[in-house]
């Protein structure tokens, strides 16, 4: 497996997930990018990523998604609420969640 053929989805475009998504396309992933506050993304969509319309959507293109947002409640409502994550997890899936909240 190499970085061309894996599909990454960054939720959380903040100061840490933006810097996590510029990497990853960087280093030539795949990159899907969703935020709550759309206008986060602009650099990120610069260098490369694309969008998706909500977490299901970005969960059910990629491999791999990754959280990084501001707390304990962002996450749950990322993953579990309504067009959340869980809608597009299936066992080959890996949610990452690198969110600076309580386990």
């Amino acid at each position: 497996m190499t970085a061309s053929n894996i599909s990454v989805g960054c939720a959380g475009a903040g100061i840490l997930g933006g810097a996590i998504m510029k990497r990853l396309i960087a280093s030539g992933f795949d990159v899907h990018l969703w935020n709550r506050n759309k206008d986060k993304l602009a650099p990120v969509l610069a260098d490369g990523g694309t969008e998706a319309t909500d977490p299901a959507v970005l969960a059910h293109g990629c491999d791999i998604v990754i959280t990084c947002v501001t707390d304990g409640a962002a996450v749950e409502e990322i993953v579990f609420g309504p067009g959340g994550v869980a809608e597009a997890g299936t066992a080959n899936k890996v949610l990452v969640d690198m969110s600076t909240i309580d386990a």
